[in-house]
Parts: structure tokens; C-alpha cells; sequence
């Protein structure tokens, strides 16, 4: 069993501003909360509801906002509670950054881009350096094992 809630707290920068943070709970492992960057007043947000009252003219917007991220994450855990997946709280909390950072990341580099980075890291471990018919890899070697060796 599992629990997705939002909690809102004075902001401790302002105390007029909501600080939002989203619970993932599931029995038998410590909560998560990861803190959402909304900002809206804080006598606007309603604790029991989870949600922002009327008054604030952007409430629809933010109300959405809440429930579509509240509807992702939960998608997330059925789908592991589906498989059988034995899940934590904190994975199901970073499970969209770490998406992000894998897509970001290059796994193989060809040979022409690990050249590229293998000169780069010599060049800023050597500052002057002369290239001279294809001679820069060969000083670059005999300068690492005359200094390091």
C-alpha cells in the first residue's frame, strides 16, 4: 500500500508564501517529501483538501499542475506494484530526474570523439605544448611517465 500527499508549510524565507512538499509514503519504509516550486500564498492553500482554495486567481492552473503530478507518480507505482517491483519511496520521488539524466548521458563514444576528449584532458594538463607532425601524443607520453613514474 501506498500514499502520494501534499503538504503545505509556511515558507521559512516568508512566511505569507506556501511551501509545498509531495509525501510518497508506502508501509513498512521511511517517507520521502520532495519540496515543489509553486508559489502561491499560504491562506489560499487548504490542508484538508490538498489543493488551492478559490481565492487565488491562478488556483485551476495549480490545481491541475498538482494533480497531473500526483496522476504521474502514481502511474509510476501501480505500474511497480503491478510487477511485483520491491520499490522504495525516495526511488519513486527521483524516478523522473534520473530519467532526465539518462537521457542526457552518452554511453559509447566513437573513436573519433575519445580522441577529441583525450586531447582535451592533455591540453589543460600540459598549457604549452607544440604539435609538430603528429608528434603531441608521443610528448604527451614521455611528459606523463617523466613526471608521474
Amino acid at each position: 500500500m501506498f500514499t502520494i500527499n501534499f503538504k503545505g508549510k509556511p515558507n521559512p524565507k516568508n512566511k505569507k508564501q506556501v511551501k509545498l512538499e509531495m509525501i510518497f509514503f508506502r508501509t513498512n519504509y521511511p517517507r520521502a517529501i520532495k519540496v515543489l516550486n509553486i508559489l502561491a500564498l499560504y491562506k489560499d492553500w487548504d490542508q484538508t483538501a490538498q489543493c488551492f482554495k478559490a481565492k487565488d486567481p491562478d488556483f485551476l492552473e495549480k490545481n491541475e499542475y498538482l494533480l497531473e503530478l500526483k496522476n504521474k507518480y502514481h502511474k509510476v507505482a501501480l505500474e511497480w506494484e503491478r510487477t511485483e517491483y520491491n520499490w522504495t519511496p525516495v526511488q519513486l520521488s527521483r524516478y523522473f530526474e534520473t530519467q532526465k539524466a539518462q537521457k542526457s548521458e552518452v554511453k559509447v563514444l566513437n573513436v573519433s570523439q575519445m580522441i577529441d576528449l583525450l586531447i582535451e584532458t592533455f591540453l589543460i594538463r600540459i598549457h604549452k605544448a607544440k604539435i609538430w607532425k603528429g608528434f603531441f601524443i608521443i610528448l604527451l607520453f614521455r611528459y606523463q611517465w617523466r613526471f608521474h613514474s
